[in-house]
């Protein structure tokens, strides 16, 4: 049985959102830019401040988009956020079409003398 005074493992620290003495990640966007800023250590065990900076877009969609995404989810999705979710969209297999009224193949057969 471990001692109360050792320290708990890795991952009971990220449970937690303990750490050392890395400050935590912060996030804040203005003028249509996200910037993260991250602390770690490095190899050598240097602490080391990580930034990232995001350009923030809005893209226009046709109409019929815009309306389509703005359906209300349902059914084991109904409780997700914007997007995707990987645990509950899959696709289950590849499906091959064979079109069968081809212009091209029905015009090219005319033309042959």
């Amino acid at each position: 049985m471990p001692s109360e005074d050792s320290k708990p493992s890795w991952a009971d620290q990220v449970e937690l959102g303990e750490s050392s003495d890395l400050p935590l990640s912060s996030e804040k966007i203005e003028n249509g830019l996200k910037t993260i800023i991250e602390y770690k250590y490095n190899e050598e065990g240097k602490k080391v401040k990580i930034v990232r900076q995001y350009k923030i877009e809005t893209r226009k969609v046709c109409k019929s988009i815009a309306r389509r995404k703005a359906w209300r989810k349902f059914g084991s999705a109904s409780g997700d956020g914007n997007g995707p979710n990987p645990a509950n969209t899959i696709i289950s297999e590849d499906m091959f079409m064979q079109l069968l009224g081809n212009k091209e193949v029905s015009a090219s057969v005319y033309v042959v003398c």
